[in-house]
């Protein structure tokens, strides 16, 4: 059974949405969670198909929450071990949206 997470945090780029060569649509995101207050924990995210919306108008510096499952995987050429995180649900965190200035609109 894969651990499951909950992830609040700043989007640190426009997610990067692509398609799959079986047809399937995904989204790459990497998100900086802080909530504790320490330095930021930097997490790879991937979505695939239908919890690729959210993200299709997200962009940098977008306040989300993801919630996920725990993937890990190996790169055969470096040995090096990877962690993902599996999107299972995602959404904006509440708040007034604000314009440049910092000013609610």
């Amino acid at each position: 059974m894969a651990s499951s997470i909950t992830i609040n945090g700043n989007l640190c780029a426009d997610p990067e949405l692509g398609e799959a060569t079986n047809g399937s649509v995904y989204a790459k995101v990497r998100i900086a969670d802080d909530q504790y207050g320490r330095d930021p924990i930097f997490w790879s995210c991937r979505a695939w198909d239908n919890n690729t919306k959210i993200f299709q108008s997200a962009k940098k510096g977008s306040s989300m929450f993801i919630i996920g499952t725990l993937e890990q995987w190996k790169d055969e050429e470096t040995e090096k071990v990877y962690t993902t995180v599996r999107v299972v649900s995602a959404g904006y965190n509440g708040g007034k949206k604000k314009d440049k200035s910092g000013l609610p609109f």
